[in-house]
């Protein structure tokens, strides 16, 4: 039996060379970059789309023990909503040591890759700025693997940011990391009633706004266009006959 299985899988192994090497690999794909539509082609893009939907190894205990900032609703799939939320998310993340925890469930559908968090989400952008980000279900993750939550008590401790009849830059400058509290929420409706102009002057220096030119040197939100009438990867094999 165990003869038999490795012929097995030598057979198969040998049937994707072939396939390959008949076909090419136009598109220079790698496992699981199916339509390579998340923010570029970099490692920090291909990591952030296999944490987006798997998480981390089991071995990445560092990756789990962070703390973390996020919104206690879900996040739009609009890329100027997103870059905005993002741009005080990412900026509380730097003031405080903080990753940010993509509040966005993945997409179910395989033509759906336009809307997934890996696809929308520039997590390279952010690296660069030094923000990390980590995926929707982080903390599930997070207390089973590293018992984190044992730290500061036997629960998880969450603090909301309340931005409403308040001034938010007041509220945001004044911000301190506390480290007894696991994750900051912030309400998406209050971060996206923040003036522009006052969010700009708080947070776009440290985030690649250029003042003077007053354009963003990159988004830290992508944005594609959903593939209509068009497979995404183009098929291999004949069609079924009928």
């Amino acid at each position: 039996m165990p003869n038999f299985r490795r012929l097995f899988v030598i057979t198969i192994a040998l049937s994707v060379v072939v396939v390959v090497i008949l076909h090419g690999n136009p598109r220079k794909l790698r496992f699981f970059d199916p339509d390579h539509r998340h923010c570029g082609n970099s490692k920090i893009a291909h990591q952030w789309a296999i944490h987006a939907v798997y998480g981390a190894r089991v071995s990445e205990t560092d990756y789990y023990n962070r703390l973390t900032v996020s919104t206690e609703d879900e996040l739009p799939r609009d890329k100027a909503e997103l870059h905005k939320l993002l741009q005080t998310l990412a900026h509380v993340a730097q003031k405080t040591g903080r990753a940010v925890r993509i509040n966005q469930r993945r997409m179910p559908g395989y033509d759906s890759e336009y809307l997934q968090p890996y696809s929308l989400i520039n997590a390279p952008a952010l690296h660069e700025y030094g923000v990390e980000v980590v995926e929707m279900g982080y903390w599930n993750r997070a207390v089973s693997v590293t018992y984190q939550n044992l730290r500061i008590g036997n629960r998880f401790v969450a603090k909301k940011i309340d931005l409403h009849d308040v001034d938010p830059i007041s509220v945001l400058t004044q911000l301190q990391n506390d480290e007894n509290v696991h994750e900051y929420l912030f309400s998406v409706n209050e971060l996206l009633a923040i003036p522009q102009d006052a969010l700009l002057s708080l947070t776009g220096e440290g985030l690649g706004f250029d003042v003077q030119k007053q354009v963003w040197k990159q988004t830290l939100a992508c944005g594609h266009e959903e593939i209509v009438d068009k497979a995404p990867i183009p098929l291999l094999n004949d069609p079924l006959l009928p």
